[in-house]
Parts: structure tokens; C-alpha cells; sequence
């Protein structure tokens, strides 16, 4: 059985530079080049565009964002978008 927590901290111990997603969809894109690529990715339905670098990694794709972003959330889903077009999207993992 699972344990319920809950851990308390400061504004700043609830960001993140980056995170892994899963489950992941291409779209307008068929796959991401080896050194990854520049993409902007919305992880709130609500939330701001944010800059990141996609890579491949192990089945799943890695985000590098540009500044770290507010509650990254394992769960959610998280949609990269490559100017207009979705690029890929599917579901946050973890945070790093």
C-alpha cells in the first residue's frame, strides 16, 4: 500500500528544470533528431508556453526547460508544440 505524504517547503523547492515524459505521441513531428530539438511545452492546460530542448531518451523524452517551471506534476500531461503545430505531447513521469 501506498503511503500518503505530505512534504512542506519553501516556493522554491517546487520547481524544476526539467522533466520525463512518457506514454509519448508525435505529432506533427515523426521523431526528434539526435541532439534534440527546440520546442516550447505547456505542462498546464492554463499555463504559460515555457522554451525547452526535447530528447529521446530511453523510450520516453526528456525536457530541458529554459527556466525552471512552478508543481511539475508525475500524472499530468505535458504538450510540446514546434511554433503553431503540436509537435508531441503524453504524460509527465517525474520531475528532475
Amino acid at each position: 500500500m501506498a503511503d500518503n505524504r505530505l512534504i512542506v517547503g519553501g516556493a522554491g523547492e517546487v520547481r524544476s528544470r526539467g522533466l520525463v515524459v512518457g506514454e509519448v505521441n508525435y505529432v506533427a513531428v515523426a521523431a526528434l533528431p539526435e541532439g534534440g530539438s527546440k520546442l516550447r511545452a505547456k505542462i498546464r492546460s492554463g499555463g504559460r508556453l515555457a522554451g525547452c530542448v526535447a530528447r529521446a531518451e530511453d523510450g520516453g523524452v526528456t525536457l530541458e526547460f529554459a527556466r525552471a517551471q512552478r508543481a511539475v506534476s508525475p500524472g499530468q500531461a505535458a504538450v510540446c508544440y514546434q511554433g503553431e503545430a503540436v509537435a508531441l505531447g503524453g504524460i509527465i513521469e517525474s520531475a528532475l
